[in-house]
């Protein structure tokens, strides 16, 4: 059982159907295509077809040989396939190709495929021969190499090979102490297949070592594995072992269950085989009785008696044959479905590397950019320069936005593929949109000199429902291609129409344009023209564009006409609304945080950030008000916290050694530390990392990048109400009970009430108290002691977190419906709260179109 197991550790080619018996010259020379062919076949069970192709790839290298590592790795990969092949037929030449494999793979000195040589010739030995003492000196070869590799797959596969050998020769001792080695191994393997033949694998041998207790957990581990992922052939397996190893325990309900699953499976193979004989004895009986009457007919009618037969004879070669056939096209059918299935499965896989690897882009991208954007705005901050070269760090503080837009449109195309940007339609008057977004790209025009022409034969009035998102993308992505491909002192015309219920929109520049014969390749996903392949770009924008018109229904179209017009056509309902302004986005001084911090000495914060260059940036903003000490990694923090009491922590997440979450989980073990305010500052900016975050208790969550002043006044925020938490406990210390758990308790059930009521505007102190049972007066000591703050200032507090939350979300399209979902009815008190309580505007998150939000939103969070 182990060994058969070994067969299905690896990673799964794509299956090719090969229909000719040989393979031409032309063949041979596509070695790798070839060789993934005959590997395919003989994952599949076609030995002797793999075993042919095999000797003519083979003999071609042979032909060909070269004193290079590359040459003695294929010549490695064909002995290994070979002795596998061999291994099926039970043939000895197994033992012959494997020590040719090895033999191979030390000249390409490739520690891995050493390793894995030895392996192949270990199944064979373990398949075809009873040669124990062979065995384990094979066994130590594997893990001789596997060990060198440094590769935790092929340690735990050498590990479990060498406990085999020893438990074979009766080494009992001895083959735990590799069996705990594959254990730890198999912790790090992160192969969904790997952890499932693992747990299979070292359940088996803890079931011959008589240890059924661990060898049943290793085994329902593999089997809920399998489970998940829809694998039954190992379901199966994993069943009849999980029911051996319950029976040796003594409990053979569990036993009786398991054994039931593997009975269900194998049933219908059963019932399968018994309606065959059943069909064949019947044919047999039908032809007897057959017979009899023919050979009775014959003694009078011989002529008319041979006639029949031959039609006899004729109708059972048919069935036959057409019997022949069906399981054929049975068998192609499953083998057609078994392709399929690996190849979507290696898709996911990928998919899933690549969401991984657009994450990972996403923090380097974000942590740079920070930078950047912190230090041009304290230098205009500091600065006394002139208007003008004010102006240009401000252009060069928008402008540094862009660089975000890349990976976002990766990211975009990533939700696209996968369905996860639902429609979202809004009524939006067109030409009030389309001038706003037009005209917010000036800037970036007045520094090429370009001009931008407005045209629209739009009444101004006109509106209609459509997701304005998608729409701005299309259009921002025209305008910004114009833009970068103009010359300069040109132009640039945005033209809008109506026509036949469609709007039309198109954008044309006077730059180069692209050749005709690329015209249809514009759009396709990273795609960019030979001709412009030094202006930059990673190519998704046009492609984005284009299926966001598709899923609004309509269309694009690229054409050259004296440089490059880009058009779309959506069909739209349109109506006429009363005309609303537009009003332009206008600055103005921030008024500090600070200006309201009144505490008695310089609290002591500790920043934990790995990027030495975002560390210093951290110390510096917030080094004028608070004494800030650093840490580079979580094991440096923690050192640091256990001598030495700070009033705030402020951390990444993503760091070596120790991040910030498993930080967090340790901080939250010191008594001393119970009630210190902790931040995450990240590039993660997807909510179910902002979730896990608030579940280990942190006070408040940034994205990076962030403005200055919201990292001042969440940081602010935090210290007023640790500060009034503590002075309200020293001053009414007889209140203090030390029951903390029954705290957290009422705490919890306090919130609840409070967000079951979040959308009440009439909700007030009063109805909290009445709600929990507790007077005004005990729920004000008790709000005091355990967060610092008022039940006033507790219950605003959720409600700004809850509308902080939905402006993230963009779940509502305006400010009076966030205020109505968390019961705030004034708006200039909210929007006063709200920008006190996390340094922004609350309509920073929706007055601009999207283009224009990356390139001015005081909060990317």
């Amino acid at each position: 059982m182990l060994k058969q197991l070994l067969f299905f550790f690896c990673f799964l080619f794509s299956l090719t159907t090969i229909f000719s018996q040989g393979i031409s010259q032309k063949q041979i020379e596509r070695f790798d295509e070839v060789y993934n062919i005959a590997d395919s076949l003989r994952r599949v069970g076609e030995a002797e077809r793999s075993i042919g192709v095999l000797y003519d790839l083979q003999h071609y290298l042979e032909s060909n040989q070269q004193d290079d590592p590359e040459f003695y790795l294929r010549q490695t990969f064909i002995y290994q396939d070979l002795a596998h092949a061999y291994t099926y037929r039970n043939d000895s030449l197994c033992f012959m190709y494997a020590d040719l494999a090895i033999e191979y793979a030390k000249k390409a000195k490739d520690t891995v495929q050493i390793s894995q040589s030895y392996s192949v010739k270990y199944i064979g030995l373990y398949e075809c021969l009873d040669q124990r003492e062979e065995l384990n000196f094979v066994a130590d070869q594997e893990v001789k190499y596997a060990e060198l590799s440094g590769h935790n797959r092929l340690k735990m596969s050498a590990y479990i090979d060498k406990c085999d050998a020893l438990i074979e020769i009766g080494e009992n001792e001895e083959a735990i102490i590799y069996l705990e080695k594959a254990n730890a191994c198999l912790g790090a393997v992160e192969s969904d297949l790997s952890v499932l033949y693992g747990h299979s694998a070292i359940g088996n041998l803890y079931n011959k070592l008589g240890d059924f207790e661990k060898a049943a957990e290793h085994h329902l581990f593999g089997f809920d594995l399998a489970k998940e992922g829809g694998m039954g052939d190992f379901m199966l397996r994993l069943s009849r072992n999980l029911s051996d190893d319950y029976y040796q325990l003594g409990d053979y309900k569990s036993a009786a269950d398991y054994a039931l699953i593997f009975g269900d499976s194998t049933e219908v193979t059963y019932e399968a085989l018994l309606e065959e004989e059943f069909a064949l004895a019947e044919a047999k009986y039908n032809t007897v009785a057959k017979d009899k009457e023919i050979a009775e007919q014959k003694l009078t009618i011989s002529e008319e008696q041979s006639k029949k037969d031959q039609l006899i004879l004729i109708g059972v070669i048919a069935i036959g044959i057409a019997f022949v056939i069906f399981q054929w096209i049975v068998s192609m059918q499953r083998k057609k479905k078994q392709i399929l299935e690996a190849e979507l499965k290696k898709e996911k896989e990928l998919s899933d590397l690549r969401t991984t690897f657009l994450e990972n882009i996403a923090h380097e991208i974000r942590t740079p950019v920070t930078l950047i954007n912190g230090h041009l705005d304290l230098a205009m901050e500091k600065s006394s320069l002139a208007q003008e070269p004010k102006k240009l760090l401000q252009q060069a503080l928008s402008n540094s936005q862009r660089i975000l837009s890349n990976a976002d449109e990766i990211l975009e195309l990533l939700k696209l593929e996968k369905g996860e940007l639902p429609l979202k339609e809004e009524e939006i008057q067109l030409n009030t949109l389309f001038q706003r977004l037009f005209y917010s790209f000036e800037s970036l025009a007045e520094i090429k000199g370009v001009k931008l022409l407005f045209e629209s034969t739009i009444d101004d009035q006109i509106a209609c429902k459509i997701d304005s998102g998608r729409l701005e993308k299309i259009l921002s992505n025209y305008v910004s291609n114009a833009i970068k491909f103009s010359p300069e002192n040109g132009q640039i015309t945005f033209h809008a129409s109506i026509q036949d219920e469609s709007l039309n929109v198109w954008v044309k520049d006077e730059g180069p344009g692209i050749p005709d014969a690329e015209l249809k390749k514009v759009f396709q996903r990273f795609y960019q023209s030979i001709q412009n392949k030094n202006v930059g770009g990673i190519g998704v924008g046009l492609s984005i564009a284009k299926e966001y018109a598709e899923s609004l229904g309509g269309s694009v179209l690229a054409k050259n006409e004296n440089g490059m017009v880009f058009s779309v056509t959506i069909p739209i309902s349109t109506y006429k609304t009363e005309l609303k302004t537009a009003v332009a986005p206008t600055t103005k001084e921030k008024e500090s945080p600070l200006t309201k911090l009144n505490l008695d000495e310089m609290p002591e914060i500790l920043i934990v950030e790995d990027n030495p260059e975002m560390n210093a940036y951290l110390s510096q903003i917030l080094s004028t008000n608070f004494s800030c000490e650093s840490a580079f990694n979580g094991i440096e923090a923690l050192q640091k916290v256990q001598n030495k009491n700070y009033q705030l922590i402020l951390s990444d997440v993503m760091m070596p050694q120790m991040d910030g979450v498993e930080l967090k989980q340790k901080v939250n073990e010191l008594e001393n530390y119970k009630t210190v305010p902790f931040i995450f500052v990240t590039a993660k900016a997807q909510m179910d990392h902002r979730i896990e975050g608030y579940d280990l208790g942190i006070d408040d969550y940034i994205v990076k990048p962030f403005e200055k002043e919201e990292l001042l006044a969440r940081v602010l925020n935090l210290l007023q109400n640790k500060k009034q938490r503590e002075s309200w406990i020293k001053d009414n210390l007889e209140f203090l009970d030390g029951n903390t758990n029954a705290d957290e308790q009422l705490l919890r059930k306090i919130k609840k009430i409070i967000q079951d009521n979040l959308d009440n505007t009439d909700f007030k102190v009063v109805s909290l108290a009445e709600e929990s049972g507790y007077s005004q007066r005990q729920l004000s000591r008790f709000l005091n002691k355990m967060v610092g703050l008022s039940p006033v200032q507790y219950i605003l507090e959720i409600r700004l977190k809850k509308a902080h939350l939905y402006l993230l979300n963009k779940k509502f399209g305006t400010l009076a419906e966030v205020r109505t979902h968390v019961g705030i009815a004034s708006a200039s008190y909210f929007n006063k709260k709200f920008t006190e309580r996390f340094g922004v505007k609350p309509a920073s998150f929706l007055d601009l179109p999207a283009n224009v939000q990356k390139l001015h939103s005081q909060s990317p969070d």
